[in-house]
C-alpha cells in the first residue's frame, strides 16, 4: 500500500529533526511532492554563494535528466521573471504554456518541464507541452532560498485544496531543513576549526618564506583538512597556474605537474559554476564530465584492489575522478590560486560545514602568501638595483666573500671582471640623463643575457658593473670579457635612441686559487685587493683605446 500523505509528511518531518544532510532531506522532500500529489517529477533549487540557483534534489527523473539539471543553474533575475509571469495557484505559480518567455533560449536552457519531454522518464507516453509550475521556498523574512519545480501531472490535475496545503507544508520542511542543516553545518564548522585548522592557520602564517608557506598549507590539507592528496597552485600574471608544493601524492605525480604548467581557462572544467557549493568547486564524475586532455594534466588516483567492489556510485561515496577545488583570493578578492584537494578521508564528499571550514583556512593561507610575496619583494629590493634591476653593490661583497671562502678551500680560481662605461658624461651631457638611464639598462640587460648561471652581475656605482665568475680561470674569464664588450658595442635600436652607440671597457683579475681564506679581516683585505686589481685592469683599458679588455697579473 503506497504511502498516504500524512505518512510522507510525519516521514519528511523526522528527516528534518534526525538527518544531517542537507541534499538527503530535500531529496526526500521531492519524493514526497510527488507521493502526496500523483505528480510524476519534481526538482528542488537552492542558491549558492554567487546567486544562482542550482538543482539540489530530483525525484521521479532519469539519471541523465538529474545530470541535465545539475549542469544548468538557474539565474535569480529568471526565475524572477518566470515567477512575476505565473498565475497564482495556491503555494504555486503557473507559468501558461504559450507565454513568450518560453521563446527565449535563456529560459528553455533553464528548467526542465514539456519543452523537454525526452529528460523525464516516469511517463512513456507523449505528454505534449504543459505550463511551468513554481513552488518557492521562502524564509521568515520572506527572501527566497529556493524554489520547487514539479511536473508530470496526473490526469485530473489541479492545484489547491488539500494539494496546495500539503505543498506548503512541505515547502515550509525543506526550509527548515535547509535551516537546520546550515546551523549545524556552524557549529561543525567551528568544531573543525577548533580542533585543527585554527592551529594549521597559525603554523601557515608564522613563516615569511613563500615556499615554506605553501608546504606547510599543502601539509595542513593533509593533515587536518580531511584530505589524503593535495596540491597548492599559484596564478601568473599570464593566467597561468603552477604547482608550487603538494602532499600525499607519488613524487612522480608532484613532479610531472610542477612541469607542466596549466593555463586557468584550461581549469574551467573543474570549475563550472553549477559546480559551486559556498566558495569552492565540487567535481562529481556522475553529473559532470572531465575532457581527457585535462584528465591527463591531472594526480588521478588510480583504483585501489577494493575499488571494483565498491559502490561508487553511491550517493555520498568519493570516486577517484571526482575532487575537490578551493579558490586562494586576495584581501581584494582577486584569485591569486587554487588549492586542489583529493581523496577524502572517509572516503565521502565533504559536507557544507567541511567545506565552510577549508575555506576559512585558504581566506587564512591567502594572506600568508600575500605577506611572504611582500616579504620576498621587499627583500629583493633590498638587493636590487631599481634603475637596471641586477644586483646591487652589498649583494656582490656578500657574494665575494662566500665565493672567496668557497674557493680558497676548494682550491680553485675565480674571476672578477670590472665593466665600466666609456665616454659616458658626454652621453649624459648630450643626449640628458633620461638617456643614460635608458643606456645603463641596455647595457645591464646585454651583460645579464651572456653571463653564465653561476655568475652574478652587479651594479657596483654609477656606470660600473661587476661579474663574479667562480671556478674561471684567466683564459675562460678573458673570453667572457670580450663576448661581453662585444654585446655592448653591438647595441642598437631600439634598446637605444638613433645614432647612439655604447662601448665598454673590462679589467679581469684571478684570485690566485691556492690562498686559503680564514680570518675575516684576511679575507675582506682579499676582496678589496681583488676589485682594486680588476678596477686598476680597467683603467688601463681605457687608457690603451677603450673599448677594450685588458687582464691583470694573477694575486
Amino acid at each position: 500500500m503506497p504511502p498516504s500523505a500524512g505518512d510522507w509528511l510525519a516521514r519528511v518531518c523526522r528527516a528534518v529533526v534526525e538527518i544531517d544532510d542537507e541534499q538527503q532531506v530535500l531529496r526526500l522532500v521531492a519524493e514526497a511532492i510527488c507521493g502526496v500529489s500523483g505528480w510524476g517529477a519534481c526538482v528542488v533549487a537552492i542558491p549558492d554563494a554567487e546567486g544562482l540557483l542550482h538543482a539540489r534534489a530530483t525525484a521521479g527523473v532519469s539519471a541523465a535528466a538529474d545530470k541535465q539539471l545539475r549542469n544548468r543553474p538557474v539565474a535569480r533575475e529568471i526565475y524572477r521573471r518566470l515567477w512575476e509571469a505565473g498565475t497564482p495557484a495556491g503555494p504555486a505559480r503557473v507559468v501558461p504554456v504559450d507565454h513568450p518567455l518560453f521563446r527565449e533560449p535563456a529560459v528553455l536552457g533553464c528548467l526542465v518541464n514539456a519543452h523537454e519531454p525526452d529528460s523525464i522518464t516516469t511517463a512513456a507516453t507523449d505528454r505534449g507541452r504543459r505550463p511551468l509550475v513554481l513552488i518557492p521556498l521562502q524564509d521568515a523574512d520572506r527572501e527566497l532560498v529556493g524554489f520547487i519545480n514539479v511536473d508530470v501531472p496526473p490526469a485530473d490535475a489541479g492545484i489547491g485544496g488539500q494539494l496546495a496545503s500539503h505543498w506548503s507544508v512541505l515547502a515550509d520542511l525543506a526550509v527548515a531543513a535547509m535551516a537546520l542543516a546550515a546551523a549545524r553545518a556552524t557549529a561543525r564548522s567551528q568544531g573543525y576549526l577548533t580542533e585543527g585548522l585554527l592551529h594549521a592557520t597559525a603554523g601557515v602564517r608564522s613563516s615569511l618564506q613563500l615556499d615554506e608557506v605553501l608546504a606547510d598549507i599543502a601539509a595542513a590539507m593533509t593533515a587536518t583538512g580531511g584530505f589524503h592528496r593535495v596540491g597548492i597552485n599559484l596564478l601568473d600574471e599570464a593566467g597561468i597556474l603552477h604547482t608550487q608544493a603538494t602532499a600525499g601524492m607519488p613524487e612522480a605525480d608532484a613532479a610531472r605537474l610542477r612541469a607542466t604548467p596549466t593555463s586557468i581557462s584550461a581549469m574551467g572544467p573543474l570549475m563550472r559554476p553549477q559546480m559551486r557549493v559556498s566558495r569552492s568547486y565540487v567535481f562529481d564524475h556522475r553529473y559532470f564530465d572531465c575532457p581527457p586532455e585535462l584528465l591527463a594534466l591531472l594526480s588521478v588516483p588510480d583504483h585501489g584492489p577494493s575499488d571494483a567492489d565498491a559502490p561508487q556510485d553511491a550517493a555520498d561515496r568519493w570516486h577517484p575522478l571526482d575532487s575537490m577545488t578551493v579558490p586562494l583570493y586576495d584581501q581584494r578578492g582577486a584569485l591569486i590560486g587554487i588549492i586542489s584537494a583529493d581523496e577524502p578521508w572517509d572516503g565521502k564528499f565533504p559536507d557544507l560545514a567541511h567545506i565552510q571550514a577549508l575555506e576559512f583556512f585558504a581566506d587564512q593561507a591567502a594572506v600568508a602568501i600575500g605577506q611572504a610575496r611582500q616579504h620576498e619583494q621587499l627583500a629583493a629590493q633590498a638587493r636590487t638595483d631599481p634603475l637596471t634591476g641586477v644586483a646591487n653593490r652589498q649583494v656582490l661583497l656578500e657574494a665575494l666573500r662566500r665565493t672567496l671562502t668557497d674557493v680558497g678551500r676548494a682550491g680553485t680560481p675565480c674571476a672578477v671582471l670590472f665593466c665600466d662605461l666609456d665616454h659616458f658624461k658626454i652621453v649624459n651631457d648630450r643626449y640628458g640623463h633620461p638617456v643614460g638611464d635608458q643606456a645603463l639598462q641596455a647595457v645591464a640587460n646585454a651583460l645579464a643575457g651572456r653571463v653564465r648561471a653561476r655568475d652574478l652581475l652587479a651594479r657596483y656605482g654609477g656606470e660600473e658593473f661587476v661579474i663574479l665568475a667562480p671556478d674561471t680561470d684567466a683564459e675562460a674569464a678573458c673570453a667572457l670579457a670580450e663576448q661581453l664588450r662585444s654585446r655592448a658595442a653591438a647595441l642598437g635600436e631600439p634598446e637605444l635612441p638613433p645614432g647612439l652607440t655604447v662601448h665598454i671597457s673590462i679589467g679581469v683579475a684571478i684570485s690566485a686559487p691556492s690562498r686559503p681564506m680564514v680570518a675575516a679581516d684576511s679575507l675582506q683585505q682579499a676582496i678589496d685587493e681583488l676589485l682594486i686589481t680588476a678596477d686598476q685592469a680597467m683603467y688601463e683599458a681605457k687608457r690603451h683605446g677603450r673599448d677594450q679588455v685588458r687582464l691583470a697579473g694573477q694575486l
